[in-house]
Order: structure tokens, then C-alpha cells, then sequence
């Protein structure tokens, strides 16, 4: 089977994992179209986050609440990228179970995909600050414009592939940690 036969095999067990096996399947999409982009096999950007932020610019002090929704979102993208470094992330993981089926790779798979989602998180955070600060809603951006910003910056090329890979990595870890998590 593919779930590990761990504690909790109840309903909210198998939904729990469910979750996390859909959040590794859509990072892990994102991550292949960050991917497909650095080919050259894809472009695209998103643009709803600018809608977003012109309808909060229509609020009063919305320039304002732009500003901090991004320094809120840029904290806790560094936050991920601290905590991929320094963290514990086998706490809630079947070690033996994992050791068993020679898995001990999932771990620093699971720290790079952190590390990649926090740095995508902190640009889309000063992307919104920026927004904010300029009163601007075409400077906010999502997840594709932070990759984009991310391309632009010097050594582009490597931060878009290792943000990239990070994701997918991210995506991956999301499923392995639904096989193997102590639910």
C-alpha cells in the first residue's frame, strides 16, 4: 500500500494526508513550470495578484495594507528559509519505516523545497511592499512575477533554477512526508 501502515489510519488521518499528498501535487506542478520556463518551453506570468492589490488600493489606507501584507509575507518566507536550515523536520516522520525502505534522502529534499518556497515567498513579499510603498498595484506581484523578479536579478538564471528546483523539491517532500508522517 502505498500509505504506511502508522499510527492514526483514521479518517483524519487519511484526509490529513490526502492534503498533503494535493499541496505536494500542485507545488510540485508549480515547480515544473518554473522549470519549463527557464527552458524556454513555457512563459507566463501571473496577473491577478495585480487585481488584488488595485481593489485594496481602493480601500482607505489600502497602500498601507498592501505594505504590510507584504512585510508580513516577506517575514515569513525568511522564516521557511531559516527553518529549512535550521529545523527539525523528521519530528512528526516514521524514521525507521523511512530507513527501512532506504528513504533517508526525503529529509534534505524536504529542507531544499523549504528553502526554495521561502525564497519565492520573501520576493512575492517585497514585490507587494513595493507595491505598496509606490502606490502602484502593477509592481504586486504572485507567484509567477516573483520568480520573474527573480530571473532579473544578477545571476537570475541560477536564483529562477534553484527557486525552480526548490519548489518541485517542495512538491515532493509534500507527498513523500504524506507516506511517511506519524499521523
Amino acid at each position: 500500500a502505498f500509505v504506511a501502515p502508522v499510527a492514526g489510519d483514521g479518517f483524519k488521518a487519511t484526509m490529513a494526508r490526502a492534503t498533503k499528498v494535493g499541496k505536494g501535487l500542485i507545488y510540485g506542478g508549480i515547480g515544473w513550470q518554473a522549470l519549463r520556463i527557464v527552458s524556454g518551453a513555457g512563459r507566463g506570468a501571473s496577473r491577478s495578484a495585480e487585481g488584488y492589490a488595485r481593489d485594496v488600493m481602493q480601500f482607505p489606507l489600502g497602500d498601507w495594507a498592501l505594505l504590510l501584507t507584504g512585510v508580513g509575507i516577506a517575514i515569513f518566507g525568511v522564516r521557511q528559509v531559516w527553518l529549512a536550515a535550521h529545523s527539525r523536520l523528521d519530528d512528526d516522520m516514521d524514521q525507521q519505516h523511512m530507513r527501512r525502505e532506504g528513504m533517508g534522502w526525503v529529509l534534505h529534499v524536504g529542507r531544499a523545497g523549504m528553502a526554495g518556497r521561502g525564497v519565492v515567498f520573501a520576493m512575492m513579499g517585497v514585490l507587494l511592499t513595493r507595491a505598496g510603498l509606490d502606490r502602484r498595484p502593477s509592481e504586486a506581484g504572485g507567484m509567477a512575477d516573483s520568480l520573474t523578479a527573480l530571473w532579473s536579478q544578477p545571476f537570475g538564471g541560477f536564483l529562477f533554477a534553484a527557486a525552480a528546483a526548490g519548489l518541485v523539491c517542495y512538491g515532493v517532500w509534500q507527498v513523500l512526508h504524506a507516506r511517511y508522517a506519524r499521523l
